[in-house]
This record gives C-alpha cells, sequence and structure tokens, in this order.
C-alpha cells in the first residue's frame, strides 16, 4: 500500500494543488464551453498532466475523464468538418475557414486537426532549444503562399505539426516537419494518418543533422538559437548552392538569418513573416 505523503510536505501541498485545481475543472463539466472556453481548459489540463507522478492514479483517472469529455465536445462539433478534411480539398477547407468568425479561426484549426493537447515532451529542451510554440493561423496562410507548385517545404522544429498538416492540406505539395522530440514526432504523424495526408512526413531529428537536398521553402520560428542556429544555417548555404531557396523567418531568429551574405532579405508580411531569397546559383555561375 503506497505511503501518505506528511501533512505539510512538498508531495502533500503538491497532491492538495492539483486536486484543487481538478475540482475547479470538474466544475465546468455541467457547461457547454465555447472554442477559447475549451482551450483555457485543455491548457489548465496538459498543466495537471504534466506534475502527475506514476503514484497519482486516481488523479489521473480524473484528469482522464476531463480529457475524454473534451474530446467529446470535440467529435459533436468536429466529426463532418474532419470527414470533409480527409477529402483533401483545399477549396473546401478555405471555405470552411470562411464560414469560421476571424476570432475563432485558431482553436478552430487546432480541434479540426486535432492537435490542441500536445504531448508531454519526452525528452528536455537543450539550452539553445526553443520549446514549442504553435503558430498562428494567419502566418501558416502567409506561408501557404509562399509554396509553389514545384516547392517542397521544410518546417524546422515542428513541435505537434500544425503548420505541416495544413500547409500540405492547402498546397498538395510535400511538406517536411523536423523535430527532435520522439513524443511530438509520434503525436504529429498520427494526426497526418487521421487527416489522410500523404505528402508529410516528420523526420525525427536534430536540425542539424537532417537532410534538406528535396527543401526549396524552410519555415523557422526560432527553433534554435545561437551556434545551433548558426550550424543549421551552413546547412541551409550547403543546399542554396545547388538551387534558390526561400527561408521564412518568425521570431528572434529573423537576425542570425539577414546576416547570412548568401540571402537577400525580400519582404516582411502583415504577420511579421521575414521573407529571404537565395539567389540562383546558375544565374550566378553564369558569364552574362
Amino acid at each position: 500500500m503506497p505511503r501518505r505523503p506528511l501533512l505539510g510536505s512538498p508531495a502533500a501541498a503538491r497532491v492538495r494543488d492539483l486536486t484543487l485545481l481538478l475540482e475547479s475543472l470538474e466544475a465546468r463539466r455541467g457547461e457547454a464551453p465555447g472554442l477559447w472556453q475549451r482551450e483555457a481548459l485543455t491548457t489548465q489540463l496538459r498543466g495537471v498532466y504534466a506534475q502527475l507522478g506514476p503514484e497519482d492514479t486516481e488523479l489521473r483517472a480524473r484528469a482522464d475523464a476531463l480529457a475524454a469529455w473534451l474530446d467529446e465536445l470535440d467529435e459533436r462539433e468536429f466529426a463532418e468538418p474532419r470527414r470533409r478534411l480527409r477529402e483533401r480539398s483545399p477549396d473546401d477547407l478555405r471555405a470552411m475557414l470562411d464560414e469560421v468568425p476571424m476570432h475563432l479561426r485558431d482553436p478552430w484549426v487546432r480541434r479540426l486537426f486535432d492537435v490542441q493537447r500536445a504531448p508531454q515532451r519526452a525528452r528536455a529542451c537543450e539550452a539553445l532549444m526553443i520549446d514549442n510554440v504553435p503558430t498562428n493561423l494567419q502566418t501558416i496562410l502567409e506561408i501557404a503562399a509562399f509554396v509553389g507548385p514545384q516547392d517542397v517545404l521544410f518546417d524546422i522544429g515542428s513541435g505537434s505539426g500544425i503548420v505541416v498538416l495544413l500547409v500540405a492540406t492547402l498546397t498538395g505539395r510535400p511538406v517536411r516537419g523536423v523535430e527532435i522530440d520522439p513524443a511530438y514526432v509520434r503525436f504529429a504523424r498520427e494526426r497526418a494518418e487521421r487527416a489522410g495526408l500523404a505528402n508529410v512526413e516528420f523526420i525525427e531529428a536534430d536540425v542539424r543533422d537532417a537532410d534538406y537536398a528535396e527543401g526549396t521553402v524552410f519555415y523557422l520560428y526560432d527553433p534554435v538559437r545561437g551556434p545551433m542556429l548558426e550550424a543549421f544555417l551552413d546547412r541551409l548555404g550547403a543546399v542554396a548552392e545547388a538551387r534558390p531557396i526561400t527561408v521564412l523567418a518568425f521570431g528572434r531568429c529573423h537576425a542570425a538569418v539577414a546576416r547570412r551574405e548568401w540571402l537577400h532579405a525580400a519582404e516582411v508580411t502583415p504577420t511579421s513573416l521575414r521573407v529571404f531569397r537565395s539567389e540562383d546559383p546558375m544565374l550566378a555561375k553564369s558569364p552574362l
């Protein structure tokens, strides 16, 4: 029989705090929360799971019941849109988005692809790695606009996979996600299979080690910093020697990208996505 934590011990305080949080969440079971309310509940529930230990069987069962309740709410609302998503019609997806009020589109898309409850990391971030931060929908739509009929997009540090899944659906082009954490990779692969997407691949690798030979467009949302980022950009420089590439930088990483002489700033989109392009190596070699 497991020993009960001593009253006033850190373990007892953790159990007490988790119990109070679960009680507050369970009090919402009689409601019909909207999308943003479900986002908040999901975030709180993820925090509960992050603190649960192997001995917390009762608390885990209560958390699982809450997760099942949220999944049931999502299934009621998204069963039909998910069916339509599996038909892989970009125009159909855009039409569905047009029916969603602007302020609800981000949580709506996350639930459409079922990425709202990302897993706990299987490995801790190294010092220069940045934990997963989801890209907002409007920026993803901007990214998709830079993917042409001959392009292959790489999402560097793809996390739960929403950029890969959405861009692949909208463009029909091959999209690759590079992610070092195996829990995220498994999660994203499951979502791609559920959505019926055959044109995506999630690569479990350090961003400095992945094979980028087929890439033409690269998206970075602060995946790594410092020497790790510089080493990754060195890899891209080698790709740019073979073909022109486009680098889409979001967040703080754009400064390091801008320092590369072989990349030229092209534009900044309305959501502050910074666009850089390399020269065509064939034109650079031309005597004319």
